[in-house]
């Protein structure tokens, strides 16, 4: 081979490992993995409500979600299926249109990544006109002194096997009629919120996004408030056994 075809061959490689090297930096730059996608669908979904109104002259509480967020959204029928197979994950149910998640799931973001939670499935139970699409729902009738109740939607099936799954963690089903609370006898209700730990398919941690000391979901979120959190999420991801409300855990 003679001396300028050597010098033309070894150009040709240098240019060739240059071509190499800036498709892999361009596809390293451009290319988002699944995970990534994932988590930015959530920070969406939650901040495109920002300033909306809630009800009346209430707003939504304005939201910055961490794009490196561990949420991943599926259907309540993969997580009934990943209970049956005897899988362990975190499950988060909740919506963007409910206020009490909006009131802690950046603090849940910021706890779960400080403690290197990868993924928490994440399933809606509204849909965007607030209309159920997961729960059962129910009624209150009330004639004299007799209160009686009337299920007005059953529950999807995934929803059943969940519910099974976490009713000893999870909190009586209230109804709200007139300004006050009746308790539906014997049945208990995932609330929005609500975040679960299963191993091998059952449940062993609970807590919800609802800490004492904010007494509305539309409340200022105070120093004190952001502690409560930061210390309830914080032993919900490293201690066992953990639950709060209500609940017979």
């Amino acid at each position: 081979m003679s001396k300028k075809a050597k010098i033309i061959c070894v150009v040709l490689l240098f240019l060739g490992c240059v071509a190499s090297i800036i498709n892999v930096v361009r596809l390293t730059i451009t290319s988002e993995p699944e995970y990534k996608q994932t988590a930015l669908a959530f920070k969406e979904e939650y901040e495109k409500v920002n300033g909306k109104t809630l009800r009346g002259d209430i707003k939504y509480r304005e939201l910055d979600i961490n794009k490196n967020n561990p949420y991943v959204k599926v259907s309540i029928d993969e997580i009934a299926d990943k209970i049956k197979n005897g899988e362990s994950f975190y499950l988060y149910v909740g919506d963007h249109l409910c206020p009490w998640c909006r009131s802690g799931i950046e603090k849940m973001i910021e706890v779960a990544n400080r403690e290197k939670i990868e993924t928490i499935y994440y399933v809606d139970f509204w849909d965007d006109d607030h209309n159920e699409i997961l729960r059962d729902l129910y009624d209150v009738e009330i004639k004299g002194k007799k209160v009686s109740f009337k299920q007005t939607r059953e529950a999807n099936e995934g929803y059943k096997v969940l519910y099974e799954a976490v009713k000893d963690y999870i909190q009586d089903y209230t109804v709200t009629k007139d300004g006050k609370e009746y308790t539906v006898t014997g049945v208990k209700k995932v609330y929005g919120g609500d975040h679960f730990k299963f191993e091998n398919g059952k449940c062993t941690k609970y807590i919800s996004l609802r800490v004492p000391s904010l007494a509305k979901a539309t409340d200022e979120l105070t120093e004190d408030v952001l502690k409560e959190q930061d210390k309830l999420f914080t032993e919900f991801f490293t201690l066992s056994n953990v639950c709060t409300g209500e609940s017979n855990c």
